[in-house]
């Protein structure tokens, strides 16, 4: 890996001359910058003898989604291990190499991977991570984020019939004070499958959603955009998204998804309900409650969808935090607050154990609640070091630290929607 480090050093020496970008058309041939960069540091490119194509992988240290997706690269490239080589291209921050050498040693990653910051920051991208796609000529043949890094794109690109180009991706303008679709705000009105308005989401359009359910900056107008079924669902009988963290009211109290039930075979909305939606409500009558709004917009989705819904209150899963046997908790000895956090781990002083929760939920949103049964309620100094984009590792390394987490169940409102 550091004879990796030194080649880059001096291949970027040698061709990077100017402060500007380094061009990247799609169909057009790569820099020969990138090029020699990848003849560097993957030993199967040198003259392309195998005539593999390659995908670079651009990634930073402050990019959880980059290490959540080693997994993914490192299955796809043994998957089409003879005929693409993937190479890893780290943004040289000073702790980029030593963040990637845990993932590696836990992972077991066997890829080329270099780190760098002069090429980098040269290379036009909108985030990380970006994927950059180079046929076996050296042609680029798309650059895109994590949704299309996928078995059947990597197929049509061997045979090249596949092409796209995030950056160049059409943007249709959207204002959030205005209803969507009216005076083609957000698209045309063809777009409108009901009113008050539900249409189905495309990515030329923006993601919006609240917390609550409620006018927007006092104007008679509520939407959301690319929002799931559930969400429109969340809104119309508690008032708020499914999305809740920790600091909600909701966390813990109300499981966050719905439980649906078709009692007969068949029976369904004739809608794809698993599609994002975007849904506009404008009401132009003033002073209307939350719970008024609530009204209106249950009864918008019971004339789209048709559910019957049901609030009910069963056991559900969670995970219940308390401390490991006989382990002892003294009160923090710092007057203030501090934390230290990388993927790998963290330190924390002065920490509550609601601060705690919050840190899990943000890493770990798609596990069922964590519920709080240490019986501490004051603040704690806390280190815990394990990889914080897997969530057994976690665990063992809160364990280590004196606390656990216990499967078990709590009761829950549970939202049944039923068709028959």
């Amino acid at each position: 890996m550091k004879a990796f480090c030194v080649a880059v050093c001096l291949i970027s020496g040698f061709f990077v001359r100017s402060q500007d970008e380094l061009p990247l058309e799609i169909g057009q041939k790569a820099p020969d910058t990138i090029l020699a960069v990848i003849k560097t540091v993957s030993k199967v490119f040198e003259n392309n003898k195998e005539g593999r194509s390659f995908v670079i992988d651009f990634f930073s240290s402050s990019c959880v989604v980059c290490f959540q997706n080693l997994p993914k690269v490192k299955k796809l490239q043994q998957q089409f291990n003879n005929k693409i080589q993937f190479v890893l291209w780290g943004y040289e921050d000073g702790d980029i190499q030593s963040v990637y050498e845990k993932f590696q040693k836990k992972l077991n990653l066997d890829l080329p991977v270099l780190f760098d910051s002069s090429i980098f920051i040269k290379i036009k991208k909108e985030s990380v991570p970006t994927y950059l796609w180079i046929d076996q000529e050296g042609i680029v043949q798309a650059v895109t984020d994590p949704e299309y890094l996928n078995e059947t794109n990597l197929e049509k690109f061997l045979t090249g019939n596949f092409s796209y180009d995030m950056r160049q991706a059409p943007k249709k303008k959207f204002d959030r004070l205005s209803p969507y679709l009216v005076n083609q705000n957000g698209g045309d009105e063809s777009d409108c499958l009901f009113r008050s308005l539900l249409g189905y989401w495309n990515d030329s359009l923006p993601r919006v959603s609240f917390l609550k359910l409620n006018y927007f900056q006092d104007r008679p107008l509520f939407q959301a955009l690319g929002i799931h079924m559930s969400s429109l669902y969340y809104y119309a009988y508690f008032g708020a998204i499914e999305y809740w963290n920790p600091q909600s009211p909701f966390y813990g109290k109300v499981w966050p998804k719905p439980v649906i039930k078709y009692k007969r075979p068949g029976a369904g909305t004739g809608l794809n309900i698993d599609s994002l939606f975007c849904y506009s409500l404008y009401i132009p009558l003033k002073n209307k409650s939350e719970r008024e709004l609530q009204k209106f917009m249950q009864n918008d989705l019971d004339n789209y969808f048709g559910f019957k819904v049901r609030i009910v209150t069963k056991e559900m899963p969670c995970w219940y935090l308390v401390r490991c046997r006989g382990k002892k908790f003294p009160k923090s000895k710092y007057d203030k607050s501090y934390q230290s956090r990388t993927y790998t781990g963290f330190e924390y002083r002065k920490m509550t154990l609601q601060n705690l929760r919050e840190l899990i939920y943000y890493f770990f949103e798609n596990e069922p609640p964590f519920i709080d049964q240490t019986g501490i309620d004051y603040p704690i100094d806390l280190r815990v070091e394990a990889l914080l984009t897997d969530f057994n590792d976690f665990k063992l390394g809160l364990r280590k630290a004196g606390l656990d987490l216990k499967k078990g169940t709590a009761p829950m409102k549970v939202m049944e929607l039923s068709k028959d």
